[in-house]
């Protein structure tokens, strides 16, 4: 179909996006408006034929004397200030780690044909250099969360046969433990007793420090590798197993080169989100054993950007912040609400009359903002929010950029308001290497995730049992993409590959989406996990759980639905603060939600307040009637990635809640409904 016969009441040009095509029950497919003619594989001015091209003609080309890896922790776990080394430096690490890796043999064939090395351990530099040391000779680099159990390493080694892994001085006791690796290659302070257990283990523990030792020899046997291309697997990395074991995605250099490309790509002629003439600089917190954070890094280092590494924990954010002062700040919506709530709490907690002032000069920022997207303000910046920036630690950001779940539209207004910084959304999954959609700094709109990146085109496929079409107004549908980001299919699951890309190449995400008028993209509802009930009506559980989330007393919820049952029942993790609240109310008295649910009476009493308030936020989300929770079982103990119930990306694994939970769900079922719950 021609685009003058593109239905659906979308111009050609609709802001944002351009419409390139269609086809029937398809809808519309988008591309960006600035390359609608397009997909962008590269930045124009750059020559990448894989990873390593980013960091050696870019960052290394631009500025070899320039600051790239810092740290903050030393050797012996102890924290102190940043130190530094060049990008030079850095170069001359890789390429002995490299030389090492290949002369001692620790890259050997494994499954496939491919070569493998695992990852297992925090941001460091010591994580990077041997990533870059991967991409450089084609060895695929296999990345794993540090917190990943025993039973899931193991599964990914009996499935690639990697002969080695990569991990800090902290990761090995727990290979000491159960190790399905031959080689352990650690750096950091391994105590002489941690050395005497490793040796005891069954596999063979080389130290980073000595391997560079032995590569710094070796370096010639660099010059026999051939290089990898554009089109060789880069990354294999395991997605979160929610309903199963995990898969592993198979990620080309190519399609992290052309994600990177998009944030390159401006925004509008001659303006960009990031600048190549003065250095950014950039805090690495976020697990680069995710993509989104993969992806970061490497457009970082093609820049010739200063990457600052975190300290190893979380909760130590904000120091990390203030000691770096990034220019650039990439984060996800949990540390937003985190700064947000700080800021906002701390200007409480000065009195009345700070609380005010802070208030007013909020307001008059926000309305100056919505009026014409003004950032700044001469008088209130100096008075107040300058040094809000500049105690975080984000008085040189000039650029925030969210992503991997929504952020709602007051955090991100105040974010922008509050430092004076672009906050862009974008949208993406591993298997898109991150990319699909991302929201244009001059875009005021709100309530949506932006229009299709330069490497991505969208289209809205239809779904018939869940009353989305394509052919509506506006258009919504199962958001699927296609472009050089989109990723070569799972590790040896043909059949999983094939449920998720179809013939056409067109990545199917299980997410379903809608166009606004100006071509942006929402995401609205989750086709993945619906299941049938007895009267045939289909059920997404993770729209609903994303709707009862928002009530107060609930911090998490399963929501399970039976093919021989009528209506929806769940588990629900109450807030114990709010429960302890709840509780006083009542006049109980207790010390901890635990005790709480360990009087059957009140626990009774709380599970069917709680379920009333999960109707009324049902109602309100407007839901229909079988989409409501009407029996609830409750839990004391919070879900976590230590007990299996987590991914490491904090998804509820489905399967393992099932399994844990049966006996709850099967009571309720045999309970049965009152005769008012019925449908």
């Amino acid at each position: 179909m021609s685009e003058a016969e593109t239905p659906s009441g979308l111009n050609p040009c609709v802001g944002w996006a351009h419409v390139v095509g269609s086809s029937p029950n398809d809808g519309p497919v988008l591309r960006n408006a600035l390359s609608p003619h397009v997909l962008v594989a590269c930045r124009a001015d750059a020559d990448y034929r894989n990873m390593y091209h980013m960091f050696a003609r870019g960052g290394l080309a631009r500025r070899p004397d320039a600051p790239c890896f810092g740290s903050r922790l030393r050797p012996d776990g102890s924290v102190g200030p940043f130190e530094w080394q060049t990008y030079a430096q850095v170069s001359a690490r890789i390429d002995a780690v490299a030389a090492a890796l290949w002369k001692l043999q620790l890259v050997p064939t494994a499954a496939q044909g491919l070569r493998f090395l695992g990852l297992y351990c925090k941001n460091s530099p010591e994580w990077m250099l041997a990533a870059e040391a991967c991409y450089k000779t084609g060895v695929v680099v296999v990345p794993m969360y540090d917190t990943l159990g025993a039973e899931v390493v193991s599964y990914i080694q009996g499935q690639t046969q990697m002969a080695s892994v990569v991990c800090s001085a902290a990761e090995l006791p727990n290979l000491v433990r159960s190790c399905p690796f031959k080689h352990v290659i650690a750096y950091g302070e391994v105590s002489r007793e941690l050395r005497a257990q490793c040796a005891h283990a069954g596999f063979q523990l080389h130290l980073l420090a000595e391997l560079e030792e032995k590569g710094r020899a070796s370096r010639q046997l660099l010059h026999q590798l051939q290089e990898p291309s554009t089109g060789d697997i880069a990354l294999l990395c395991y997605t979160s197993g929610t309903t199963g074991d995990p898969k592993g995605a198979m990620l080309s250099h190519g399609n992290v080169i052309s994600a990177t490309g998009n944030v390159s790509f401006p925004y509008a002629p001659g303006k960009f989100l990031l600048n190549e003439d003065v250095q950014e600089v950039h805090l690495s917190y976020l697990p680069l054993a995710h993509i989104f954070e993969t992806v970061v890094m490497n457009l970082m280092l093609s820049l010739g950007g200063a990457v600052g590494f975190y300290q190893g924990d979380t909760l130590k954010i904000i120091e990390d912040l203030a000691a770096l002062r990034p220019t650039v700040f990439v984060s996800v919506p949990r540390l937003y609400n985190r700064i947000y709530d700080k800021v906002v709490g701390g200007a409480k907690d000065k009195g009345a009359i700070a609380a005010a002032l802070f208030s007013r000069a909020l307001a008059t920022k926000l309305a100056n903002f919505d009026a014409d997207g003004t950032l700044t303000h001469a008088l209130w910046d100096k008075l107040v929010f300058s040094k809000v920036a500049a105690q975080l630690g984000l008085d040189r950001c000039h650029t925030m950029i969210t992503g991997s779940a929504p952020l709602s539209d007051a955090v991100k207004d105040f974010m922008r308001v509050a430092f004076s910084v672009n906050m862009v959304e974008g949208y993406g999954m591993t298997e898109s290497a991150a990319a699909g959609t991302l929201c244009n700094p001059l875009d005021l709109t709100k309530g949506h995730v932006g229009a299709p990146v330069a490497s991505i085109e969208i289209k809205l496929q239809d779904v018939p049992e869940m009353g989305y079409v394509s052919a509506a107004v506006p258009p919504r549908g199962e958001i699927c993409m296609r472009g050089p980001s989109v990723f070569k299919g799972y590790f040896m699951l043909d059949d999983k590959t094939a449920e998720t890309i179809d013939t056409q190449g067109w990545l199917h995400t299980g997410d379903i989406g809608e166009w606004t008028a100006g071509g942006t993209l929402k995401v609205i509802d989750r086709k993945k996990n619906i299941f049938k009930l007895a009267q045939g009506e289909y059920v997404a559980a993770e729209k609903i759980e994303g709707v009862v989330m928002r009530v107060p007393l609930v911090a998490q919820c399963f929501v399970y639905g039976d093919s021989l049952q009528s209506y929806l029942v769940g588990v629900v993790v109450p807030e114990p603060e709010e429960a302890i609240k709840w509780a006083a109310a009542k006049g109980v008295v207790v010390p901890s939600l635990a005790a709480l649910l360990a009087q059957p009476s009140h626990a009774a009493m709380l599970a069917t307040d709680i379920q009333a308030q999960m109707a009324a936020a049902c109602k309100v989300a407007k839901l229909q009637g079988f989409e409501v929770v009407k029996k609830v079982a409750l839990e004391a103990e919070a879900w976590s990635t230590e007990n299996n119930l987590l991914t490491p990306t904090f998804k509820l694994k489905r399967n393992e809640a099932k399994k844990k939970y049966i006996g709850q769900i099967d009571a309720m079922y045999a309970e049965g409904l009152p005769p008012t719950s019925r449908l």
